[in-house]
């Protein structure tokens, strides 16, 4: 799982090309405990995790926003995702590597 943290002023929020993010890396078993983790990280990875699993999405991107007092929205759940031109090749190898390593989810 590979959780981005993305500040979008704008009204309706985008991740275009060159926007400033956070990656944390980490695996989906580990979504829920407590690590060096900022809380909104943790608490995206062990929502998203939540969700992967009830809806048995194996690979995805899940669209989270956060309000002014922290409130976490999913908002989009992308089981074809895209990133775009030239994309983020370091998270997608992370994210590609896990599937070859364990193909039967889990």
């Amino acid at each position: 799982m590979v959780v981005s943290r993305v500040h979008d002023s704008a009204v309706f929020k985008k991740m275009p090309v060159g926007i400033t993010r956070e990656s944390y890396y980490l695996k989906t078993s580990d979504a829920g405990r407590p690590a060096a983790l900022p809380a909104d990280v943790g608490a995206v990875a062990a929502m998203s995790a939540r969700v992967s699993d009830a809806a048995r999405v194996e690979y995805g991107a899940f669209d989270v926003v956060s309000d002014d007092h922290g409130g976490l929205y999913l908002i989009d759940v992308n089981t074809t995702p895209s990133w775009g031109d030239g994309g983020h090749p370091d998270l997608l190898a992370y994210l590609g590597a896990g599937l070859v390593r364990n193909p039967d989810g889990g």
